[in-house]
């Protein structure tokens, strides 16, 4: 058989996975992070955590998750998270409010 049998010789197999990238340190630790994750873990984050649960925060909740509807048919990439982080990121008000 020739170069292209699988059950041949080692140089097949490097030839086949040598197209593959690998993926880099951060690109990992995004996958690894993706699999513990839960929609709950915004509760985790600093204006919920210990805090008691009120209408506010539950407003300001739907708010925030409503404002996707604008976004329809985009995909969901780290710019387009980094876009929500940086433009609309209005925690600073909700934690101002509680004071």
């Amino acid at each position: 058989m020739g170069g292209n049998s699988l059950g041949g010789e080692d140089s097949n197999v490097t030839e086949l996975s040598s197209g593959c990238e690998e993926k880099d340190e951060e690109e990992e630790e995004k996958e690894e992070e993706e699999k513990d994750m839960s929609r709950w873990d915004i509760l985790y984050s600093k204006p919920f955590y210990k805090q008691v649960l009120t209408t506010e925060l539950i407003e300001y909740l739907k708010s925030s998750w409503s404002m996707l509807d604008n976004f329809v048919g985009s995909r969901v990439t780290g710019d387009f998270i980094e876009h929500f982080k940086k433009f609309h990121e209005d925690q600073s008000d909700l934690e101002n409010d509680e004071r």
